[in-house]
């Protein structure tokens, strides 16, 4: 999904894209195509980005993003019971 965001708004082939690519000096980035990525994930994905949050490195961007999605996964239950540590402990 980031890497096809990245595709789309800075025109790159995802062959080109690497994690260690800088946003601004290795892909051309400036802050309008920042801002319309942070809209995109706001409005496709429900990913708030907000201003003070800085990405410099592709994988800032991808660290964030992943970072929202592990935290949502770890405060929905999915309908399961949390299991406490003592309960595998007597498996």
């Amino acid at each position: 999904m980031i890497i096809d965001l990245i595709q789309d708004k800075l025109g790159y082939e995802k062959d080109y894209l690497k994690l260690t690519n800088q946003l601004f000096s290795d892909l051309g980035a400036d802050s309008l195509d920042l801002v319309e990525i942070a809209l995109y994930l706001e409005k496709m994905v429900g990913i708030p980005v907000h201003e003070d949050i800085q990405f410099e490195h592709l994988t800032d961007l991808i660290d964030y993003v992943f970072s929202i999605m592990v935290s949502r996964i770890q405060k929905s239950t999915l309908g399961w019971p949390k299991a406490e540590p003592d309960f595998l402990i007597e498996w």
